[in-house]
């Protein structure tokens, strides 16, 4: 049996050759497709979700279920929309116990909103479809998230509606009767007054590691199916110069979007090298915006903080 020792270089990726890519300020802007390049897969299912004729108004996402996550998926389902800001919702007025319905003229309406994208990793009843507060016999209506999300989309974690299976069954009820009803959340309290129903269309995506997809998947088996599906791409292959420049944007764009400063020229060989040793294979480097972001603060402070010209 012949062993062959390796020398480290042979155990980390080629930095050598990249050092042009490491001196570029990889700058990008609001129409940059580099959500599309890195996780086209995800670019994809968003596309057919936004289509007018898209075949469901559901999409499952396998991904962690962070806030990081959510925003990224977010910020990428922003940039499809065709429709954002426009006026969607309504007015209630109430006049003590008499309460109305009008549609929206103004973005000002208790219950109106501009098509958006609303993204929570964790919601309770209340925050998710607003309530009803009655005091010294004044009645109010607070919005929820599904109102905030009206025309547009809501982005939730599953773990969320499988902890709550309640708020599951009453989120599912809404998106397919495109109707917000008001409804007391103890059946033993009814409301004390009877509030008009409010049309209400929104798509939604679920977002859930496989343990939660799996479990939504015995309770839901046929919205399962019929939904849009897509996966959060964990890695980046690094084969030619374009995949390198492609992992450096990446990490660039991830380290500016939550206020880091970027790797400097002489930090990209270092943060490679970690890299990859967290994937564990030479040339496959990570994704996760959640390791980026611990490289990142980590280091913000020394080798990977880019001097600004004033304190150069």
């Amino acid at each position: 049996m012949t062993i062959t020792k390796l020398a480290w270089r042979d155990l980390v990726p080629d930095t050598d050759s990249y050092q042009e890519i490491f001196a570029q300020p990889h700058l990008i802007d609001e129409n940059d497709p580099l959500f599309s390049d890195t996780q086209p897969r995800l670019q994809f299912a968003l596309e057919q979700l936004l289509h007018t004729r898209a075949s469901s108004s559901f999409m499952l996402a396998k991904a962690p279920e962070e806030s990081e996550y959510l925003n990224l998926i977010a910020n990428a389902a922003r940039t499809l929309q065709s429709d954002a800001g426009q006026l969607v919702g309504g007015h209630y007025e109430v006049s003590g116990h008499s309460i109305r319905l009008r549609h929206a003229v103004s973005a000002d309406d208790n219950f109106a909103t501009l098509t958006q994208v609303v993204a929570a990793d964790w919601v309770e009843a209340e925050q998710l479809f607003g309530c009803l507060r009655q005091f010294n016999g004044d009645i109010t209506l607070q919005p929820g998230l599904v109102h905030q999300a009206n025309g547009g989309i809501l982005i939730i974690s599953l773990r969320t509606l499988l902890a709550q299976p309640l708020l599951w069954m009453r989120l599912k009820n809404i998106v397919n009767r495109e109707r917000f009803d008001w409804v007391a959340f103890d059946e033993s309290r009814p409301l004390p007054v009877s509030v008009p129903s409010m049309p209400l269309k929104l798509k939604v995506i679920l977002v859930g590691e496989r343990e939660s997809l799996a479990d939504f998947q015995e309770m839901e088996p046929e919205l399962s199916e019929q939904a849009i599906y897509s996966e959060f791409e964990d890695t980046l292959q690094i084969v030619d110069a374009e995949s390198v420049t492609q992992w450096c944007r990446w990490v660039t764009f991830t380290a500016r979007h939550n206020h880091l400063p970027a790797p400097g020229a002489d930090a990209w060989p270092v943060l490679i090298r970690e890299a990859a040793r967290y994937t564990g294979e030479q040339e496959t480097l990570p994704l996760s915006p959640q390791w980026i972001l611990r490289q990142c603060k980590e280091v913000a402070s020394c080798v990977m903080a880019t001097p600004s010209p004033a304190s150069s």
